[in-house]
């Protein structure tokens, strides 16, 4: 369900066709790329977010994040400050977030310094740990799950273990 750029920017100068209208190659977009939801308002004109949109998938690590915002699928370690996995998306690995909201799904391991929301519909599995829960009626959590009055971050806490 990918968009072919090739297809799109043919020639400088000429007119591209896609399904069926003509547009002209000038950096404008706009018209070619579906309008999106208005999201939330990001707090500060410095913050950082990242979008994985739906059909993208991200292999990896991401850092240097405020903001990450699952929408497809995340298969990365991950240091930010929020994690909103939304419907329809799916993050597996490891997060280490001051909140998140999850209203898909999420497979690993997750600490959370302050409130984790889980919706109707949202499911995370692992290793969970959270500073507060809040999960609505049709939200799930399973697997090794435990509030911590301050979150240790996961490395350190299996340090501490061994």
């Amino acid at each position: 369900m990918g968009m072919n750029l090739n297809r799109i920017l043919k020639q400088p100068g000429k007119p591209a066709e896609i399904a069926g209208e003509n547009h002209r190659r000038n950096n404008d977009f706009h018209g070619l790329l579906p309008r999106r939801a208005a999201l939330a308002p990001i707090e500060s004109a410095a913050e950082s977010l990242l979008t994985v949109g739906r059909g993208i998938e991200i292999t990896g690590e991401i850092g240097a994040c405020d903001s990450l915002v699952v929408e497809g699928h995340v298969n990365a370690a991950v240091t930010a400050q929020h994690l909103e996995v939304r419907d329809g998306g799916l993050f597996q690995g490891a997060a280490e977030v001051a909140t998140a909201r999850v209203a898909g799904r999420v497979d690993g391991d997750l600490s959370v310094r302050g409130l984790l929301t889980i919706p109707a519909g949202g499911r995370a599995a692992g290793k969970i740990r959270y500073g507060e829960l809040a999960i609505e009626p049709g939200g799930q959590i399973a697997g090794d799950i435990d509030a911590v009055a301050e979150a240790v971050p996961m490395a350190a806490e299996e340090e501490a273990v061994a």
